[in-house]
């Protein structure tokens, strides 16, 4: 079978699995199903963060709208980058594990891991980088965007979730970072 080259059509199908320029914050809590049974002892629920970094489909407008990138997304290129950089499902793990736990809920980083990968230092990739020392913006966005967006880029969505992460993890004893693998990662 041929490598998916763009986004399937079905509209259901594109919300689950397509990226979206539709403005979301980049950090959010989900709340889960009320769970008084589950197996985190009641007074330690409090002291517990779940979130996931790698399964957010949020690729901001001004990055799709650069020239550069247009012409990945019509070629299929993005699509492709996407669908590498995504850990598939894991905030469907932490949203089980959360009311597995009894837990109120888990942070989810709603910024598409193909232009921002939060669990990196902040700064731009090089092209043709060790996957060891890549930085927040991934190539090709890291040559393709320019200067101000990418400055843009790590000031609301980087340093965002990183103020919001630094103040949900105050108190807490324990903190699970979901991913999910597959042979790309």
């Amino acid at each position: 079978m041929p490598p998916l080259t763009s986004p399937p059509q079905e509209a259901r199908t594109v919300e689950l699995l397509g990226f979206s320029s539709k403005p979301r914050p980049p950090l959010e809590f989900v709340e889960v199903e009320e769970n008084r049974q589950g197996l985190c002892p009641p007074r330690y629920r409090d002291r517990l963060l779940i979130h996931t970094l790698h399964d957010g489909t949020t690729i901001p407008d001004y990055v799709l709208d650069a020239g550069p990138v247009r012409r990945l997304e019509r070629d299929g290129t993005l699509w492709q980058l996407y669908t590498r950089e995504r850990d598939w499902g894991a905030n469907l793990v932490a949203e089980e594990l959360a009311f597995a736990l009894g837990l109120r809920g888990y942070y989810r980083v709603n910024t598409a891991r193909v232009v921002l990968d939060y669990n990196r230092f902040p700064g731009e990739s090089a092209a043709t980088g060790n996957a060891l020392d890549r930085l927040a913006i991934l190539a090709p966005f890291s040559q393709l965007l320019p200067h101000q967006r990418k400055r843009r880029l790590l000031e609301e969505h980087y340093d965002v979730i990183s103020e919001q992460m630094e103040r949900a993890l105050q108190g807490k004893l324990l903190f699970l970072s979901i991913h999910t693998y597959d042979k790309h990662n």
